[in-house]
């Protein structure tokens, strides 16, 4: 019914702003977060409206075949815990455009992975007894970097392509009959609407199309004769 609760979750990996979502939400910092993985230790309730509650996760890893350094990369493990950063150098190395490294550590060009961290701490004074370089300790320089974006780098998100001969799709089947009832998603976009007009009225940045999607789905649940075509009524 309209006056049901609805708790929502967030989960997912670690460090990839499942808190940030909610604090966007709430207009406000309720939820801690910082730029390394395991900020969020335990589940946490945060109260969006009197019917909709936030449940902020710990971040979770699934089991899949990505590599050490592909872990590392995304963010899930934090850097001051890696036995040997330097061995994840030559894959960021790889990922990331020649200038943009050239303009963020002021090196001019490098055989490998190894010369790149011997030139590193050269110009940044990482060295041991003896003028030996501090390899390890530059590797972490730049995988915390990595971490927190001052290394530019995207990659497009994944896009089936066309004549797939797998048929996959993400998009779910119009045939399927929807999981949830058509009065519990009424209310639910009632309230998110909601949020969207007062979030407006403390002149909170909002998507401009998002309530008219809203507006427009809820009617369509509210009254779907009014869509159907006359073959369908």
């Amino acid at each position: 019914s309209d006056k049901q609760a609805i708790s929502v979750g967030f989960v997912g990996y670690p460090n990839v702003g499942k808190s940030s979502v909610i604090n966007t939400l709430r207009t406000k910092n309720v939820c801690k977060v910082a730029p390394i993985p395991g900020e969020t230790k335990v589940w946490q309730y945060i109260t969006l409206t009197k019917r909709i509650f936030l449940i902020d996760c710990p971040g979770v890893v699934y089991q899949n075949k990505d590599s050490e350094t592909d872990i590392v990369l995304k963010g899930v493990v934090r850097i001051t815990n890696l036995e040997d950063a330097s061995e994840h150098i030559g894959e960021v190395l790889r990922r990331v455009k020649k200038e943009h490294l050239q303009r963020a550590y002021k090196i001019e060009d490098w055989v490998d992975e190894n010369d790149f961290l011997v030139q590193l701490c050269r110009s940044t004074g990482k060295l041991l007894k003896g003028g030996e370089p501090d390899l390890m300790t530059a590797a972490k320089m730049i995988l915390h970097d990595w971490q927190r974006g001052k290394i530019p780098f995207f990659v497009a998100p994944p896009q089936q392509q066309e004549g797939d001969p797998s048929g996959n799709s993400n998009l779910p089947d119009a045939s399927e009959e929807p999981t949830i009832s058509t009065d519990r998603t009424a209310a639910a976009m009632k309230a998110i609407a909601g949020i969207i007009s007062s979030q407006q009225l403390m002149h909170v940045p909002a998507h401009k199309d998002f309530g008219n999607v809203i507006e427009t789905e809820t009617k369509k649940i509210e009254h779907p004769e009014e869509d159907a075509s006359p073959s369908e009524i």
